[in-house]
């Protein structure tokens, strides 16, 4: 990256601060920023008819799990009263771009060149999407009850032969800019500043747990014992009964047995790509 690219790179983050604090007014003007940038025309309803699996490859889920997950923010928003006042621009849109965001390692900037508006929109409606997923998320990630238990536990016996497993847990390194502050915790053991975000899943890999935030350079060990489901499952027997569920996998990519403490009979590790059995 030459210096030229650098200020560019700064000039937008400055773009996206200062949009971020003060927006719009209320005659719709433009802001001073936004008046260097030059909009390019772009048809987005191509992307609205684009079947899968071309859907797919660009957005990571198909088009009828688009308008699933889209109907539910909709509700939400307008059951939250988060539409402003008319000037609501279109949902789909905003979520496309979002979910564009998350699924590639495109820049606002590049985003706003392929969806046809200014980086700065673009940004305004990435964070309002994720602030609403992020208030939905507590009504699809949760622990499974007794009977789902039972389900699950069933369903993992009949596939690997496993008695009383309830879910699976791994931790995966999430790649992110530097940050301000402690920047070195957040380097992992790839050299990339990352976090490392701890995964529950079901055997049909239905998310029941998300602890997400601690840093890359932190073991999943570590980040499991710091995590709010280890403490729970600790102190509150009710969600996880020893006496019926008796394993709980996790497939972390340190050695057998750095985790399977004595005093967590429930807890067992597994080995990863099953190398250590070869002769």
């Amino acid at each position: 990256m030459d210096a030229m690219d650098g200020e560019e790179d700064d000039f937008l983050l400055l773009w996206l601060l200062f949009d971020l604090n003060f927006g719009h007014n209320d005659n719709n003007d433009l802001t001073v920023m936004e008046k260097k940038w030059t909009v390019i025309p772009v048809d987005v309803s191509k992307f609205q008819s684009m079947g899968d699996p071309a859907f797919r490859l660009h957005f990571r889920l198909n088009s009828a799990t688009f308008e699933a997950l889209m109907e539910v923010i909709a509700n939400y928003m307008e059951g939250e009263n988060l539409f402003q006042r008319g000037r609501m621009p279109e949902l789909d849109l905003m979520l496309m771009k979002s979910i564009w965001i998350l699924a590639t390692p495109d820049l606002f900037r590049s985003v706003a060149v392929t969806f046809g508006t200014y980086p700065s929109t673009a940004h305004r409606h990435y964070t309002r999407i994720i602030a609403t997923l992020c208030d939905l998320a507590p009504r699809f990630i949760k622990w499974p009850d007794a009977d789902e238990r039972r389900t699950i536990a069933n369903s993992f016996r009949t596939y690997s032969g496993f008695p009383g497993i309830v879910a699976c847990i791994y931790g995966t390194l999430v790649t992110v800019t530097a940050p301000l502050i402690q920047a070195k915790r957040y380097v992992d053991r790839h050299h990339q500043y990352s976090i490392n975000i701890q995964v529950v899943c079901d055997r049909q890999l239905l998310v029941r747990d998300l602890h997400v935030g601690e840093a890359g350079s932190m073991n999943d060990a570590r980040v499991f014992r710091r995590s709010p489901l280890c403490k729970e499952l600790l102190s509150n027997p009710d969600i996880f009964p020893r006496s019926e569920y008796t394993f709980l996998p996790l497939k972390f990519l340190f050695g057998l047995g750095t985790l399977s403490a004595p005093h967590w009979g429930w807890c067992i590790c597994t080995y990863l790509q099953g190398r250590f059995t070869l002769p």
